[in-house]
């Protein structure tokens, strides 16, 4: 089967790396892969391997727009990519359409009004808290009925489409893979061994991600805690602000911004104890990658984080945006390493709850479900 694969680019995040597993894992299985990207990119931080000329990397060129861009430039940004592709599409001649991003399905089933080629398009974060522009809600709204099926990451995520849509809605979280190497984790006799002594998390520096909530529980506590640090990796716009923010409670030489990692497993590893203070998510890899490294983990309990942490069992969770309660969580595990041990222990179930081979069942489901709604 000839598969079209369409993202914004295959620049960092956790949307685009799942679109290139699921590239390489299709290209494997014999079909043909051509991935269409839009932005024009000097270097990719996702690379695509296509040495055995499976996969074909189709980019657009496009340069990046200004976040600030009004309804009239969202209309004629909207029309060219429609234009592009439908005539991408009629010589491609593909039997299926896989489209990731919200911005990116609706463009990609503009272009394919009218076609009989079936497309699958996938939610990947929670649109109950996701700003986009009334342009795009309104279009998503129009054009969401036209695709064989509507892939989302929760429940939480299924529930905001109205009941007309739940119909074509497929529930697919992510998945994990083992990782190649782990924190090590004591047993019970050697747990007083264990002492954090370095804080870490990884995502963009945005609002979402809510780092400014980490940092202020970190400063509550800091001073108590001689030889603790918080390492934020990551890169984005919010960066001015939040090194601001460090610099303005003394935590300069505690808390840093170290930018993006390229070996997230590796950098994983170098921490004690991994907080993901989201105000929303999709399904964070980061977060089950920590799990996985057998890190034990404090997450707000925004959407999507609570699909996959259970309270007290394999993780801790605390109210967004709550300061306190993340600071008295935080300490509560720099004070007992036994209970730390435990959490750590029990997330590395992850792996076995999200395997790759169960996901990407669930994947090829939704394939042969939308390849046979072809006209």
């Amino acid at each position: 089967m000839h598969l079209v694969l369409i993202i914004n680019s295959l620049g960092i995040g956790g949307a685009e790396r799942v679109l290139v597993r699921l590239a390489h894992s299709w290209a494997k299985s014999g079909h043909k892969i051509s991935f269409i990207t839009f932005f024009q990119e000097e270097k990719f931080f996702y690379q695509l391997d296509n040495k055995d000329s499976k996969i074909n990397l189709i980019n657009l060129g496009e340069q990046k727009p200004p976040n600030n861009q009004n309804c009239i430039q969202y209309f004629f940004k909207v029309t060219k990519r429609a234009y592009l592709l439908r005539k991408l599409f009629n010589t491609l001649q593909p039997d299926l359409i896989v489209s990731f991003l919200v911005g990116v399905n609706i463009t990609v089933l503009l272009a394919n009004m009218c076609s009989k080629i079936p497309v699958v398009v996938s939610e990947r974060i929670d649109p109950n808290k996701h700003v986009i522009p009334e342009f795009y809600k309104k279009l998503r709204l129009l054009m969401y009925p036209q695709a064989a099926a509507i892939v989302v990451q929760t429940k939480g995520i299924a529930d905001y489409f109205p009941e007309k849509y739940q119909r074509k809605i497929v529930i697919i979280p992510n998945f994990i893979k083992q990782p190649k190497i782990k924190k090590n984790i004591y047993t019970q006799g050697e747990s007083q061994k264990q002492k954090i002594k370095n804080i870490i998390t990884v995502g963009r520096l945005h609002e979402q991600k809510d780092h400014k909530t980490l940092i202020y529980a970190f400063a509550k506590i800091v001073n108590n805690y001689p030889d603790l640090t918080l390492n934020i990796y990551g890169e984005g716009p919010g960066r001015s602000e939040l090194q601001n923010l460090i610099i303005n409670l003394n935590l300069q030489n505690r808390a840093f911004l170290p930018g993006i990692t390229m070996d997230v497993e590796n950098t994983l590893v170098t921490g004690d104890l991994f907080v993901f203070p989201s105000v929303y998510e999709g399904f964070s890899n980061a977060l089950c990658e920590a799990m996985s490294c057998g890190l034990p983990v404090i997450a707000s309990n925004c959407s999507g984080n609570v699909d996959i942490i259970e309270n007290g069992v394999n993780g801790l969770l605390f109210k967004c945006g709550d300061v306190e309660e993340l600071a008295s969580l935080i300490q509560q595990l720099l004070n007992n390493s036994e209970h730390c041990n435990k959490l750590a222990s029990n997330a590395t179930n992850i792996v076995n709850r999200f395997s790759e081979i169960e996901i990407l069942k669930l994947w090829d489901n939704v394939l042969e479900f939308a390849s046979s709604c072809r006209i």
